[in-house]
């Protein structure tokens, strides 16, 4: 007997089962019972003639050949949502929804203004903000989670669209009690590691500070955080330096703190950009029309 086609609904289940690897889970959230589940997962491997998970009473693995398969449903589940939104905003690209996400060194600066901009330009347009970390967010516009990222460069960004709005320098502050702020335009090679606030790993400012300060050595792990906020908050109460994008400092993140800027002989500077997936049926009114209104607040590249 002929096996039926493949269709979109069983490669949807494949893809969330490859995340959550639990039969339960996916059937949750995938709203349907788990031996729908089973069932459909079954008949895709009899269909592809292929095992695409190792399973018994204790846990569930997805194969290499399964790894393979997973990474081609992903791409066609996201493109039938492609071909859903333009079909059904293809008289209108400023209606719908749209999520926007960008990286925790820029998010809790631009978010307020970016969505007043976007809102204000077009107010049929449904704007969703999320705040993801460098990788994250890549990841989340490769899968369709994200229609619109912004972010800083150099990333591994290649395969987007990307549009450069912003260059924000990286400037040194120090506690004014600290050795920097005496020295007349330091070299920030002239740093140790162990005398600066770093983010935690995942956060790009974390490499392009290491970057800056040529460093080659391992980070102490004494002085690592995961916000901007926490990182000035330490240099005040003298634990030592840290490099702040100039974006913080327009919003006066140091306001009231016994902080200052020191000028160095180098000035690091990243590059801001937005960036969408090149398939993307609103491709070129995200980085157009939309990101020019969301983009009015901050210094044009």
């Amino acid at each position: 007997m002929a096996l039926l086609p493949i269709t979109l609904r069983q490669l949807e289940y494949l893809c969330v089962l490859a995340e959550t690897l639990n039969f339960n889970e996916t059937a949750q959230r995938c709203h349907v019972s788990q031996p729908t589940i089973s069932s459909a997962i079954q008949a895709l491997e009899q269909q592809l003639d292929v095992t695409l998970f190792e399973r018994d009473k204790r846990r569930v693995a997805l194969t290499v050949e399964g790894a393979a398969v997973v990474e081609h449903a992903r791409e066609a589940v996201q493109r039938a949502g492609d071909l859903v939104q333009f079909s059904r905003n293809r008289s209108d690209f400023t209606a719908g929804t749209v999520t926007v996400a960008a990286i925790p060194t820029v998010a809790p600066f631009c978010f307020g203004p970016l969505l007043a901009a976007g809102r204000e330009r077009f107010p049929s347009l449904d704007i969703a903000l999320r705040e993801l970390q460098t990788a994250a967010l890549i990841d989340a516009v490769d899968r369709g989670e994200v229609d619109l990222g912004l972010l800083a460069l150099p990333a591994d960004v290649a395969h987007l669209e990307q549009r450069v709005i912003v260059r924000d320098p990286l400037r040194l502050v120090a506690h004014r009690e600290h050795r920097a702020c005496s020295l007349k335009n330091p070299a920030l090679s002239t740093l140790r590691a162990d005398e600066l606030v770093w983010l935690e790993e995942g956060h790009c400012l974390r490499d392009q500070g290491i970057a800056a300060c040529s460093l080659k050595h391992d980070i102490p792990e004494q002085l690592n955080v995961s916000s901007l906020l926490t990182m000035v908050q330490l240099v005040a109460s003298g634990y030592g330096a840290a490099l702040v994008p100039q974006l913080a400092l327009d919003a006066n993140i140091l306001s009231g703190l016994p902080v200052e800027v020191v000028e160095t002989r180098e000035q690091p500077v990243r590059e801001l950009a937005w960036v969408c997936r090149k398939t993307h049926p609103k491709a070129l009114f995200l980085l157009g029309e939309l990101a020019d209104a969301m983009s009015e607040n901050l210094v044009a590249a």
